[in-house]
């Protein structure tokens, strides 16, 4: 049903669905925000590979996130303590919470991406940004802006990937590899920045001749998935 929806609603289904993942709170509530997730890319008829692989990549983030919380968040009942580090069961907790809502939020923007084309995307993001232009904001270039930073993701999961094997292969140990890696990924988006740059140029984009997708009707598979994930956004606040 998701597959059917036009890109509007799909960009408020992921919209109210980040809202839920953020209001779920504890056990109960991750699983509930894994369940919904999983919906939503069987819906959107995503392989998993798509939506989690391209993220165990990045688990030094991961760890980083877990390890400041676990030692540096105040809490009561502390499990260890050394200096400066105090390992608290609180903090464990709030590690965990924190990289379990960062990893759902990316895997949704995943299944986003691979499930919707950067110029529907962006013609979905103007639509919703329509009013400001009244105060003379350029809605088509932010929105623009937007829907290719999505259609990035991908490209740079796929970067982090080969660099991730190259060091592999010439002996980096883990410890080093954060560290190493963040470099040449910064120089790879600039380079993919700089490609896309010189492309709209040489097609004569200017902000104003935008190449507009093709405009889905909406219909009842729309309004029943607006009040599914309407219901769900409520659940996440009010009750989980």
């Amino acid at each position: 049903m998701l597959r059917k929806t036009c890109p509007e609603t799909r960009l408020a289904f992921v919209v109210l669905v980040f809202v839920f993942f953020v209001s779920a709170d504890g056990p109960l509530g991750f699983f509930a925000s894994f369940a919904v997730l999983e919906a939503a890319r069987r819906g959107f008829l995503v392989k998993w590979r798509k939506a989690y692989l391209p993220l165990l990549r990045f688990y030094p983030f991961f760890v980083t996130i877990l390890f400041f919380n676990a030692f540096f968040f105040d809490g009561e009942h502390v499990l260890f303590e050394l200096s400066i580090l105090r390992l608290t069961e609180e903090g464990i907790a709030a590690g965990i919470e924190v990289c379990s809502r960062v990893f759902l939020s990316a895997a949704l923007a995943n299944v986003l991406s691979a499930s919707t084309d950067a110029v529907s995307l962006s013609d979905a993001i103007s639509w919703y940004l329509s009013p400001l232009r009244i105060f003379r904001i350029p809605v088509d270039d932010a929105a623009g802006i937007v829907a290719l930073s999505f259609s990035f993701i991908p490209k740079l999961e796929d970067d982090a990937g080969r660099i991730s094997k190259a060091m592999k292969a010439r002996g980096i140990t883990s410890g080093r590899k954060l560290s190493r890696l963040i470099l040449p990924l910064t120089v790879a988006a600039f380079r993919h920045a700089d490609e896309l740059s010189i492309a709209m140029q040489m097609r004569g984009y200017d902000g104003r001749n935008r190449r507009k997708a093709e405009k889905g009707r909406f219909g009842v598979a729309d309004i029943l998935i607006l009040l599914f994930s309407m219901v769900f956004c409520m659940i996440g606040v009010l009750v989980l």
